[in-house]
This record gives C-alpha cells, structure tokens and sequence, in this order.
C-alpha cells in the first residue's frame, strides 16, 4: 500500500523512518524486510491475544454482550484487575424449556423451523422482545454449540462445563444430521422432508429397478351402496416416479401399497429392538470404543506427518529470505511473500487437525459415554414406538434404517443405518441376511 502511494506522487513519511522511498532495488529490499517484520510483530501480537482469549473461554468465563436464549449474565462477586465485578453466564430455568422443546420437536417429531415457529406461537412462547421465533433464529439456534455447554472466542472453543448443558451431545449432533440431510445440496437424504401424513416410510424408501425415491400418493374410488350411499374408499401408494413419467427408465413395478409395505418394515423395526434388548450393553460398547480410537490414532499419525511436512517447507522459505536479502534468490520478494503466506497457511491447517485428532484421543471417556448414551437412546425408542404417534415413529425408523429398497412381488431389502449397524451388527448379534425378505 506504501508502495503504491509512492509511485502515485504522494509522499508517504514515518516519524522513526523519514521519507518511504522506492525508488531503487535497495530502498524495496529494505522496506521489504522492515515490513515483513512487522508483519511478523503484528501476528505475535495477535496470537497472544487469541491465546489469552482462548485461556477466558477455557476457564469457564463468557465472552460477549448478551447470552444465547436459554441462558442469562449473573454477577456472582468476581473481579477483574481493574476491580469491576463481571458477569458469569448461567443456565436461565424459564428458557431452557424452550430451548429443549424446540430440539424435541426437530428430532423426534422431525418439525421443520416453521412448524416449530408455528408450535410456539400457538402455545404462545415469544422470544426475549416479545416477538414471535422466526424460521432464521430457530435455525442458529439448533446449530448453536453453546447448548452443550460449550464456550467460544472466536476458533477457541472450551471443553464442555456440564452445569452449562441444556442439550446432551447425542441429540445435538443427531439434531446437525437431520438438518444436513435435508440441505438442498445433499445426495443421500434417509431423512423425511417432513414428518406429515399416515406412511411410515416417506423420506428413505426407493426402487429396487431404477434406484428412484419412491413418493406417497393418496387415490380414491367411490362406491355406491346398496342403500344409494356413496362411498369412498381410499389407497395410499408408494410410487416411483421414473415409472409413472419415464417408463424407459424402470422396468420395476409402478406402485406399492402402502399398509402393506409398511406392515413388513414394521415387523422388522421390532425385531431390531427385540435382538437389541439381548445384546450384550457393556462388552458391545467396550468393542466399539477400541475401534474408533484405533481409528483416530491412525488419523493422528498421518496429522503429525503432514504438519512436519509443512512446518519444514516453512522452514525452507524463510531460509529463502535470507538469500533474497545477500541476492541470491532466484525468487522475487512478491512471489517469495505470497508462497512463505500460503506455506504458513497450510502449517496452522496441519496443526489444527494434530489438535483435533489429540483433542479426540483425550475425550475417551465422553466418546465412551456417547456410545452408551446411543444404546440407551435406542432402547427408549423400542419402549417408545408402540405408543407414539405416526410423525415420532417415523423419525425412529428413519434413526434405524438408512434405506429400504422394494422390487417387484414386495422383494424388500433394507440398509441399517450407521449407529444401528455399529452398536448391533458389530457384536454380530444377528446376520443382515434377516432382513432381505419378501412379503
């Protein structure tokens, strides 16, 4: 920018320097380095600064103006060096209930923001101005972190303070699934758009031909009684759209009865709950948990490798510097600036996941706790599916089963999904053969 103004006629001065000059190869040689070591001062400067923030957050202290809804600022007595009392975040017990509502509705009733917006609004909840939730502020607050209880500043985030939790890491994480799935851009959806209507399966069923989503259509025939009534009578079908609009593109069959089609999915959710109740809690979860940090070791050293790659190519640059300054480099300033920025960008990247697979390693006990939590999880959907209504079971069946394909005669084959296959199949507690069925 220096550089600029100079060849644009206008005199740039410095107390301490004079006159910024460029107008030979030693005047840029020399603000070069002077600049690149301040460039350097000024990141030092502001490393400390994140690090000293990163230190508040991790001490359990609360950054910011306003708490998240579900949480209020408290004076509780402590003093800064400049002997102000600060405020201490705390869990506020009237919005909790809110908040832990509208995760409930989303991950167990699969509502969308508006119709959790419109839920609240008909009990008559409004937001801390008096205000209706819209559709924007229910979604940040279903990817907000802080309800794990979990503090940021900036890229810092804190281990987890547990009488700051409002939501446990399980749904939460479920909760960020959903919403990924139903994104526009994701391929794999297993996940119902919405949770409306009497079919269990709208959302994960497909063609077992053409490999289409099927979709639920609703027909009916009247009938005319012998009493000169009219009747009638409704069908509910899973259709597959390629049929219907592109025979070309499917030679399976058009359409598949609902009730029919559900009654055997049906069957074979009881049967993942019945084997599930006999499975083995403690040596199941014990197995999967040396799994997933073997995995994470494995992940850990292809980290440490690739740091060390960048940090010598860091290295190697800055050795590079030196040489520009005696005339020996082959590189100009420009390039050689841009190159040493990019390779310190891509060291503090490699750092950062060394970090995270660290980070991942030390929280043995939580990720042990996780895969507990999700079998408890399971085995409450089993004490829960009888009796809930259609939009919690199929929110439940969409958790079980990735994705049930149906061919031709009803020839059913169904995918579990990850955590059903990881805390059940991994024990082999029953073969996938039982559920490739035919009604």
């Amino acid at each position: 920018m220096v550089q600029w103004f100079a060849k644009q006629g206008i005199a740039v001065w410095s107390v301490k320097e004079g006159e910024q000059r460029f107008e030979n190869h030693v005047d840029k040689l020399t603000n070069y380095i002077r600049f690149w070591q301040a460039a350097g001062e000024s990141e030092k400067t502001s490393m400390r600064t994140k690090t000293r923030l990163g230190q508040i957050v991790q001490e359990g202290c609360f950054r910011g103006d306003v708490a998240p809804y579900g949480y209020q600022l408290q004076k509780q007595g402590r003093m800064n060096k400049r002997n102000h009392e600060l405020y201490e975040i705390m869990i506020d017990e009237d919005e909790v209930a809110v908040v832990r509502k509208m995760f409930e509705l989303y991950f167990m009733l699969g509502y969308g923001s508006h119709r959790i917006g419109t839920y609240l609004t008909e009990q008559g909840i409004l937001n801390r101005k008096g205000n209706n939730f819209t559709n924007v502020t229910i979604n940040h607050m279903l990817k907000n972190r802080a309800y794990l209880g979990i503090l940021r500043s900036g890229e810092t985030e804190s281990e987890i303070f547990p009488e700051l939790q409002i939501i446990d890491p399980h749904t939460f994480e479920t909760a960020q699934n959903i919403a990924l799935q139903r994104s526009a851009d994701y391929q794999e959806r297993c996940i119902p758009l919405n949770t409306r209507g009497s079919s269990l399966l709208s959302g994960n069923i497909f063609c077992g031909h053409c490999g289409a989503r099927l979709t639920v259509t609703t027909n009916g025939k009247k009938y005319k009684r012998q009493d000169g009534d009219i009747t009638t009578t409704v069908r509910t079908r899973y259709v597959c759209y390629n049929r219907t609009r592109h025979a070309h593109l499917c030679d399976g069959q058009t359409g598949y009865t609902v009730s029919k089609l559900d009654s055997v999915v049906d069957k074979v959710i009881h049967d993942i709950f019945a084997r599930l109740r006999d499975a083995p809690k403690d040596t199941l979860i014990a197995e999967r948990y040396a799994a997933q940090k073997a995995e994470i070791q494995l992940q850990l050293t292809a980290a440490r490798a690739n740091f060390q790659a960048r940090a010598a190519e860091v290295l190697e640059y800055e050795t590079e510097v030196l040489k520009v300054i005696r005339g020996d480099s082959r590189l100009n300033s420009d390039l050689l600036n841009k190159l040493y920025e990019q390779a310190k960008e891509d060291a503090w990247a490699a750092e950062q996941a060394v970090r995270q697979c660290e980070a991942a390693l030390q929280t043995s006990t939580e990720r042990r706790a996780s895969l507990a939590q999700q079998f408890d999880t399971v085995q409450s959907w089993s004490a829960l599916y009888d009796e809930c209504d259609m939009a919690t079971k199929k929110m439940i069946a969409a958790s079980l089963l990735r994705a049930v394909r149906v061919r031709r005669n009803y020839e059913i084959e169904i995918d579990l999904a990850i955590d059903c296959e990881q805390l059940v199949l991994s024990y082999d507690v029953f073969d996938k053969k039982d559920f490739h069925s035919a009604a």
